[in-house]
């Protein structure tokens, strides 16, 4: 949702940005309530694309609402300026060879990720001082690319009594992306921009990384992070098969990944999906005084 995606787990500072913006339980509450109906009121406007330290995506927040609404949601506006949805379109947005409602299911899958932080079932009352609530755990987001669908999971760890001792994951997973000029890439006509390497070049993104590749130094001793361990590298190949198959069965060709470079622990930079060792705050806007 950020930059550039070359891992198949990302982060980034947008999600960042939501982590911290749904960490503070007042607003947490006022968001599921503007999801919920009646309000509906849009995701892009309830995602903190308003914070002030997002600037290094060289985006404005209302280019940060179109991209969500154009290629996540496949949305268009009308004559009127409304974001509408296309759902006779194929593909949706900038997803690879898939059709769906991805505003949909974001939405559900967000109003429950804070039902369960809250503890309540489906379309119980929000509670009236969410600050005292009786359970009030962490809610932290990722999203995984290159899946064949658009859906969401919601994983969650009771650690023990009390209010705030426990833990919701909410993953998003979805296809790959087309044509996406990202930060200074040039648009694909591929899947883009996945790739096996993890150890990235420092240069190739536009924006100079939070971190360097290789250690990933201290960052379990802070409030987050995200590593990746893995070989450096893989190379593709198209392998056929020998092996004998039943009369009128045709075996085709299939890609293959062939491992090289070493096992390394790599620490990815924020705009390439991962994580300051502190998190990132969500800034509101200046407001004037009254």
């Amino acid at each position: 949702m950020s930059g550039p995606m070359p891992y198949l787990l990302d982060k980034g500072p947008y999600l960042s940005v939501l982590d911290d913006l749904l960490a503070d339980m007042a607003t947490r509450a006022d968001v599921l309530t503007k999801l919920r109906p009646p309000k509906s009121a849009a995701l892009a406007d309830l995602m903190g694309f308003d914070s002030t330290n997002l600037g290094a995506d060289h985006r404005q927040p209302e280019e940060r609402k179109a991209h969500l609404n154009t290629d996540w949601f496949g949305m268009v506006q009308d004559g009127r300026g409304n974001w509408v949805k296309q759902p006779n379109n194929f593909p949706t947005g900038f997803w690879a060879m898939y059709q769906g409602d991805p505003e949909a299911i974001l939405r559900k899958a967000m109003i429950r990720a804070i039902e369960v932080s809250f503890g309540l079932n489906p379309d119980d009352p929000v509670p009236a001082d969410a600050t005292n609530a009786t359970r009030r755990w962490t809610i932290e987001t990722f999203w995984m690319c290159q899946g064949p669908w658009f859906q969401c999971w919601l994983l969650w760890n009771k650690r023990g009594d009390g209010p705030t001792k426990g833990h919701v994951t909410f993953l998003i997973t979805t296809p790959s992306t087309t044509g996406h000029p990202a930060l200074g890439f040039v648009p694909a006509q591929e899947p883009y921009p996945l790739t096996a390497q993890i150890t990235r070049p420092t240069s190739t993104i536009g924006v100079q990384p939070d971190y360097t590749e290789v250690p990933p130094g201290t960052s379990q001793n802070k409030s987050r992070g995200v590593w990746v361990v893995g070989h450096e590298n893989y190379t593709p190949s198209i392998r056929f098969s020998t092996l004998p198959t039943p009369f009128g069965v045709m075996t085709w060709p299939q890609l293959a990944w062939t491992a090289n470079g070493a096992v390394k622990t790599v620490a990815p930079a924020e705009w390439e999906g991962g994580v300051l060792d502190g998190g990132r705050a969500y800034e509101p806007p200046y407001q004037p005084p009254a």
